[in-house]
């Protein structure tokens, strides 16, 4: 009687994409093709971390769950899906799906970076001044991509050389300055 190799090969894993660009309040879909596994990968053997820690995230296989992210498996394709629902900024970072099988288990990793709206941290502070002397006002905020400072004053919008008295400036990407040279009582009122 002749005897049979079973030979038995653990999944390899392979990004679609290595990294994704996610939009603020959108869903983004991270997908892995599972190549060489044999036996094959059964759903229930594949699971998606968080690359930093390993914890595993809170997954629904039901699209309409209140579940902020869907995991699936197209066994034909050989592909492995996770749908984060509702991106926001704390969705940043890595995600690695792992998929087992007898032979073992193979990872791959995708990171995401989220493009959102910029956030306000520190608002122009109130700021008392005597008529000659210099103001500095600073703003702050938080985006990705970085954001473009625009000043205004009562609502209309403050540029660079609109008065020689005015410059603006970006400190570094998150810092926005707004200087007033020689302060005028015209230079009073609101400033955003």
């Amino acid at each position: 009687n002749p005897a049979t190799l079973t030979v038995q090969v653990k999944p390899t894993l392979v990004a679609v994409n290595k990294s994704l660009i996610g939009v603020e309040y959108l869903s983004l879909t991270l997908s892995v093709y599972i190549l060489d596994a044999f036996p094959d990968v059964k759903a229930g053997n594949i699971v998606w971390t968080n690359s930093s820690n390993d914890m595993p995230f809170s997954t629904s296989t039901d699209l309409s769950s209140s579940v902020p992210f869907y995991q699936s498996h197209d066994a034909v394709n050989n592909v492995a899906t996770l749908v984060v629902k509702n991106v926001s900024l704390d969705s940043d970072g890595g995600y690695r799906c792992t998929a087992r099988n007898e032979a073992g288990s193979g990872s791959a990793v995708i990171s995401i970076v989220t493009e959102g709206p910029p956030k306000l941290v520190e608002r122009p502070r109130d700021t008392n001044v005597v008529v000659g002397e210099t103001v500095n006002l600073k703003c702050e905020t938080s985006s990705i991509p970085v954001a473009d400072f625009v000043w205004t004053k009562g609502g209309v919008i403050v540029s660079n050389g609109s008065m020689s008295r005015f410059s603006l400036s970006q400190l570094t990407p998150s810092e926005g300055i707004l200087v007033i040279t020689t302060v005028t009582y015209g230079d009073r009122g609101e400033y955003r």
